[in-house]
């Protein structure tokens, strides 16, 4: 009979400890089927290492064995080493009884700075307590800082290798989902024991607070990624928000501008002083960082092309700053159009180190303020959808995908990293593009039509040989014989005689 590695503590009254060390010297064998696999000891070889313990052959089967706590002096039982101790206390109430409970400590290591840890649990009975030392002990070993660090803790030093590593924004976006909605929840408990559980009762509680499905989803994607990282560091064992469905979530649609809507607002946006911002964001599809970042050192009007090489955003204290693109494929050269070169030269260029697009006070333009001043007014006043600043570059993938660009080309225009993404994500089939499709179908299935949704002709394989007759029949009428090859078998016979012949003779 087979016992795992617990029962057969539990056979011997030993520890873990003692019992890898009896199985690593060899006085214990074991069955193993894979390499870092569980362990399998036969009872037989455990009755035979007790019957020799017993003949002095084991002079520690006395000590291993746990005894019970005999009387009130003997309140502290020392047990295998590294398999904690368990104590009787005593508490006295406020009305004057006494009442005894169980204390038990177990030794976790060392720390960094060479101090001694000690973990102390506490029940009614020596059974429960000794349960919890066993569970500690058996857990697997991390180090002694994981071991005292919260998932708040942890989060917060996990943020700090966000903020060094990754952009500006990536890290803001991170820090708005931590501080509200993970901390102030979960921020308490310790990491070794955060499991799929806390992480379900976690979005259940924000579900009831009112928070919405796509931060719900964020909360369970940042404690997916700070988790990973845990794992690579191996402070925890397993990833307990992989283990947690992720909420679904019904994507809200933001209108996107047609042509003929794109050329309605292009119309009066030639009153303001933004036109040429408003023809890059639709010819170039560039985004809105990108186009607030621009300087007259990077466009060039007599080459017609705009070097895009850096952001616009929102620093620490605040303040607009030019950074790096994301992504290295967002650093990229666009050609302008005509309209575009047009409408550039309007704002009659300045210095190279001057933004092209500036406020009326002449500093950088702040995206909040810009589209509450004069996005939003404008789309009102053309009476048209209210709409995202960002939907206008995918007005130009849709606009560019209608006029029949290659998406590849459509990929490095909006600098994306792969097509998919572009055509997934950014390009929209117009109704018109639907209609014609309809009128493709509808010809091909219509009685009596044999022209095809690409203008090639549908033609039966009977209506090929009857074809293909009529082409024999008028040559033998004009020249008295067919100038189609056709298969006869009596000719390949008669051929096949006369090259037999002459090579016997």
């Amino acid at each position: 009979m087979l016992l795992g590695i617990r029962q057969a503590r539990e056979y011997l009254g030993c520890g873990a400890t003692l019992l890898n060390q009896l199985m690593a010297t060899g006085q214990l064998d074991f069955v193993q089927h894979t390499s870092g696999g569980k362990r399998w000891i036969e009872k037989s070889v455990l009755d035979d290492f007790i019957r020799a313990g017993r003949k002095g052959g084991w002079k520690s089967e006395e000590k291993q064995r746990p005894q019970p706590i005999a009387t009130p002096r003997n309140r502290f039982r020392r047990k295998t080493r590294g398999a904690g101790t368990i104590r009787q206390r005593q508490r006295r109430k406020s009305d004057g009884s006494i009442s005894t409970y169980y204390e038990g400590q177990i030794s976790l290591g060392m720390d960094s700075s060479g101090r001694r840890v000690r973990r102390t649990v506490t029940g009614f009975s020596e059974s429960e307590v000794q349960a919890q030392l066993d569970a500690i002990d058996d857990r697997p070993k991390t180090s002694l800082e994981a071991e005292r660090m919260t998932v708040g803790g942890y989060l917060t030093e996990w943020l700090e290798e966000v903020k060094v590593n990754n952009a500006l924004n990536t890290w803001r976006a991170r820090e708005a989902i931590v501080r509200p909605h993970i901390k102030p929840h979960v921020g308490g408990i310790r990491l070794v024991d955060f499991n799929p559980d806390h992480i379900r009762r976690l979005l259940q509680r924000l579900r009831a607070n009112g928070v919405g499905t796509r931060t719900l989803q964020l909360v369970l994607g940042t404690l997916h990624t700070a988790l990973n990282a845990a794992l690579q560091l191996e402070l925890i064992h397993r990833n307990p928000a992989a283990r947690v469905a992720r909420p679904k979530h019904v994507k809200r649609k933001v209108p996107i501008l047609t042509s003929d809507q794109a050329k309605t607002f292009l119309a009066h946006a030639r009153e303001t002083k933004y036109y040429a911002l408003f023809i890059l964001a639709i010819t170039m599809g560039e985004r809105q960082g990108e186009l607030f970042a621009l300087r007259w050192a990077d466009v060039n009007l007599k080459a017609g092309y705009v070097s895009i090489n850096s952001t616009l955003t929102v620093d620490v204290s605040k303040k607009l700053v030019r950074t790096e693109p994301k992504t290295p494929c967002s650093i990229r050269r666009v050609p302008l159009t005509s309209i575009a070169i047009n409408a550039l030269r309007e704002l009659k260029p300045g210095p190279p180190n001057q933004f092209v697009f500036r406020s009326p006070e002449g500093a950088p333009i702040r995206k909040s303020n810009f589209i509450r001043r004069v996005f939003h007014p404008l789309l009102e006043k053309a009476e048209l959808p209210r709409t995202t600043f960002h939907s206008l570059r995918h007005v130009c993938a849709s606009l560019l995908l209608e006029a029949g660009v290659n998406e590849k080309v459509i990929q490095g225009m909006l600098g994306h990293a792969s097509s998919r993404l572009t055509m997934d994500v950014y390009t929209h089939i117009a109704p018109t593009a639907l209609n014609s499709a309809a009128q493709a179908m509808d010809q091909l299935l219509r009685t009596g039509s044999k022209i095809g949704s690409f203008g090639s002709k549908v033609v039966s394989l009977a209506e090929k040989r009857k074809s293909r007759k009529a082409k024999q029949d008028k040559a033998l009428k004009v020249s008295g014989r067919s100038r189609v090859r056709t298969y006869d078998p009596s000719r390949v016979k008669q051929k096949q005689h006369v090259l037999g012949s002459r090579h016997n003779a």
